[in-house]
């Protein structure tokens, strides 16, 4: 009874702060030796203090430590530990050891605490969470130490801690990093805790340690400071009563500080106490050090020392009211995507993984109305269209000649002064960003072993794994058409200009997958390939070739179409598109690429832009957009390279082109079938590699200049190819809206509501619910395709 009594006093008395922060984030630091105390109330007295927080909808999440275990297993595995200036000198050996021990053992051991005890937790290894740089300290004379793989946490994926937090679900994150050069860092968890606590806008960050807090007299543990104005750091270091491993927690403080946190506090986690004993962080009578920014006005306008230089420009430059704005509207989207079962993180109940993303209940069905929407638009609605759907696994060679085996993997080399990254075989080229009078190959900056990185996902065809039995998972489904387009031709019974159209999946290994679907390493894709005679053959058959300046393209496809018509009247179909789903003309922009941005093959490139809330600003701060679509004029590059590396013809007969080519006269004859042998020729001498092969093209394109004359050529093509992943998200940001409307009582309650076009909805018409029950009951009503929920 005394028990009950005094945990009912507890929360009488903890009821106003829990009214205060209902709602809000508090970020901790979970570290120190009391994680593995042999006393299981002191191991476990910070988890009932997570799920306490839980229980009075105070959103925790937990970025936890476990340098003494990684110690340990160093020893055991017979490597030795070293420090310097307070970080672990990290070598490769030692950084995937300290990720095992972080991730694999002492991550999900904290999750199953604090689930045992009743709370909700989800772990996430931090290489899915934090993006790094190799952090760079200086020894006392000025010179650069080498401490490995450490690194400085610089970016945070919120999406998944957001969609953990709108479900009620505590994120417990490691303190590794991946870093913009794919490799794995060993982190810091006090900064990394910080930096989350400045990503997620926390109000509160802890740190959870086993020290008492700052200690005047470091020998006496009632010298403790209870409270820190972050203008008295930089005498405390000069004295020393900062010192050591107190330096990281006490520059994140102050960082947390000056980018928004309202408090930070230390607390010694190894002080047990009572479930529900603590109406905050810490108990009254816990002894506890605090930084808070409200105390005094000259608290966060202090210059920061230590190793914290990204979190300092984090805080000297503070995202406008716009960036705000936008970021927290992609966190709503986030989380209504999650809790309205439209998309989810793929494998959660194992901490996810980066880059993929499955489809709940609405949100495959929105996907599959898409789809459906776009192949009835290409294919069924269309005389000059044929679809295809082709395996995801195809001959490497395809590969190697599309150029994906070349472009995608290069040889990459890093240098360890300046952190930059560069092709091996360009040092020469390529100014060295600290000293551009110096080429990359002349600066003194230590050098990484060249390796390679391919973006292609590699696996093995076949019970041996050696070099014959490689293929890969196919970056583009592009490739497959232009590998069909004989038997598609043929059987089809199509002539050109027809299309291709074919929907699948596509994987590439991206080192950053970001913004929730936008960019992910599984996604699928929705792409038409448009076969077009070439402008030569247009001519001789029709006399002219349409101009764009004409505005030809705005009708019906007509024969005198050369390539620039037909690739303005695939961008003008593609706008049509969106419309008719459900984005406004109004939402998207065309991007024509600059001469110097186009790829080497192609002759124009549209990009079909909308503007997420995540897009970039140009100069004058508005949204510029990111890329739904693009409609590329690709020449005849991609049936040419199969047709050389196949050794099979990519050719067509045409016989309107003999009929009309007869009637030509001389003169006219050879004026065409010169600027198509220059066009071939250009190409086939682009593709030589030795003066010989140089000869071999000039002959072959002659050849296939003669050939005009026999109604045989290679087809140009036009490729709108399209992203769905990106085009459901760009519909659920369109269809997002909040208002207010009145309750049952007329009051007015604010609300999330999904507007969505009526032709690509995820649910259809309503209906009323049955009074039916048992087996026999209809299933549940569909509902409403536009549908609100209490925000």
């Amino acid at each position: 009874m005394q028990d009950l009594i005094a945990k009912a006093s507890t929360l009488l008395e903890a009821l106003p702060y829990i009214q205060r922060f209902s709602g809000a984030t508090f970020v901790v630091k979970y570290g120190g030796s009391f994680m593995d105390s042999p006393d299981p109330a002191v191991r476990t007295s910070v988890a009932r203090d997570i799920v306490f927080l839980e229980a009075v909808e105070i959103d925790p999440v937990v970025v936890h430590g476990g340098g003494k275990a990684i110690t340990r297993a160093m020893e055991k595995a017979g490597l030795e530990a070293r420090f310097v200036q307070g970080q672990r000198v990290t070598d490769q050996a030692t950084v995937e050891l300290v990720n095992t021990v972080l991730s694999h053992e002492i991550n999900p051991d904290v999750v199953a605490t604090i689930n045992r005890l009743g709370g909700r937790a989800q772990g996430f290894a931090g290489p899915d969470i934090f993006r790094c740089r190799r952090l760079s300290l200086s020894a006392d004379g000025g010179a650069p130490l080498d401490l490995g793989f450490v690194g400085e946490v610089v970016e945070v994926n919120t999406a998944p801690l957001a969609a953990c937090i709108a479900q009620g679900i505590t994120p417990v994150i490691s303190p590794t990093a991946r870093g913009y050069d794919g490799q794995l860092y060993n982190c810091n968890a006090d900064v990394a805790a910080a930096m989350t606590a400045i990503a997620l806008k926390a109000r509160r960050l802890v740190f959870m340690s086993d020290v008492p807090g700052l200690l005047r007299d470091p020998r006496d543990p009632a010298s403790v400071i209870p409270q820190v104005r972050t203008g008295e750091v930089a005498e405390l270091k000069r004295t020393g009563v900062v010192d050591r491993g107190m330096i990281p927690k006490v520059d994140s403080a102050v960082a947390a500080l000056q980018a928004g946190v309202e408090k930070v506090s230390f607390v010694d986690g190894r002080v047990p106490t009572p479930s529900c004993s603590r109406s905050s962080p810490t108990p009254a009578s816990a002894p506890r050090s605090c930084f808070d920014r409200r105390s005094r006005g000259d608290e966060t306008h202090v210059v920061v020392s230590g190793a914290l230089t990204p979190l300092r420009a984090f805080s000297d430059t503070p995202p406008t009211m716009a960036d705000a704005k936008v970021n927290a509207l992609m966190e709503k989207i986030v989380s209504l995507c999650k809790r309205r079962g439209f998309i989810y993180q793929s494998s959660e109940i194992y901490g996810g993984i980066g880059g993929f993303w499955d489809y709940g209940p609405l949100g495959a069905e929105l996907k599959r109305n898409v789809k459906d929407l776009w192949w009835r638009t290409l294919v069924h609605e269309r005389e000059d269209v044929a679809g295809l759907e082709a395996t995801i696994i195809m001959a490497p060679q395809i590969w190697k000649a599309s150029g994906h085996v070349d472009t995608f993997s290069d040889p990459m080399v890093d240098c360890k002064t300046c952190q930059g990254r560069f092709r091996a075989d360009q040092l020469d080229d390529i100014p060295c960003p600290q000293r551009p009078s110096k080429m990359v190959s002349q600066c003194e900056g230590e050098k990484t072993e060249a390796r390679p990185f391919n973006l292609m996902f590699e696996t093995n065809v076949g019970p041996l794994k050696d070099a014959a039995s490689v293929a890969y998972l196919r970056p583009e489904t592009a490739q497959a058409i232009f590998v069909q387009f004989k038997n598609v031709l043929e059987t089809s019974r199509q002539r050109v200009p027809f299309g291709i159209a074919q929907i699948g999946k596509a994987f590439r290994n991206e080192v950053t997958p970001r913004n929730f679907t936008f960019r992910s390493r599984e996604f699928e894709q929705m792409e038409l390939e448009f076969f077009i005679r070439p402008d030569e053959v247009v001519e001789a058959i029709c006399g002219r070739v349409a101009t764009v300046a004409e505005g030809s393209w705005k009708g019906e496809p007509q024969p005198d179409w050369g390539w620039e018509v037909w690739h303005k009247y695939w961008v003008e179909q593609r706008l049509r598109f969106y419309e008719s789903i459900g984005l406004p003309r109004a939402t998207l922009k065309e991007y024509w690429q600059a001469p110097e941005e186009l790829a080497h093959y192609a002759r124009a490139t549209v990009d079909i832009l909308f503007t997420f809330p995540f897009s970039k600003r140009d100069a004058r701060g508005e949204l510029i957009g990111e890329e739904l679509e693009g409609i590329a004029a690709r020449s005849d590059f991609d049936l040419s390279q199969h047709q050389r590396f196949s050794g099979k013809a990519m050719t067509v007969f045409d016989e309107e082109l003999k009929a009309a080519w007869a009637k030509l006269e001389p003169a006219r004859q050879t004026e065409l079938a010169r600027r198509y042998g220059e066009a071939r020729q250009q190409y086939l001498t682009r593709m030589a590699a030795t003066p010989e092969e140089a000869e071999q093209a000039a002959a072959q394109a002659r050849a296939e200049a003669e050939a005009l004359a026999k109604g045989s050529y290679v087809p140009h093509v036009i490729e709108p190819s399209a992203g769905v992943d990106r085009l459901i998200l760009a519909l659920i940001t369109h269809a997002y809206a909040e208002d207010e409307a009145p309750d049952d009582k007329g009051r007015l309650e604010k609300r999330v509501v999904m507007r969505f076009h009526p032709a690509s909805p995820p649910l259809k018409s309503p209906s009323s619910p049955s009074s039916r029950t048992g087996p026999s009951s209809s299933p549940r009503p569909a509902r409403s395709a536009t549908s609100s929920a209490r925000s």
